[in-house]
């Protein structure tokens, strides 16, 4: 059985902040594709996205980058 190591600080901190900005793009992107005018639904979407995406991309490394771009 091949056990998955744990990733270093650096990597994580590297994953989580490159989640967080691909995330933030994809929710101002949506937010623009729903036309929303308003600042704080605009700041609402993207930051749901920024964070779904930083969390997945810590939690699941490289597959969830893999499995986002299937």
């Amino acid at each position: 059985m091949m056990s998955r190591r744990k990733p270093d600080p650096l990597e994580t901190v590297v994953r989580f902040v490159c989640g967080a900005l691909a995330g933030a793009l994809v929710g101002f992107w949506i937010g623009v594709r729903l036309d929303l005018s308003g600042f704080l639904a605009m700041l609402g979407i993207t930051m749901v996205f920024c964070m779904v995406f930083a969390v997945c991309a810590v939690r699941y490394g490289d597959g969830f980058w893999y499995s986002l771009l299937k």
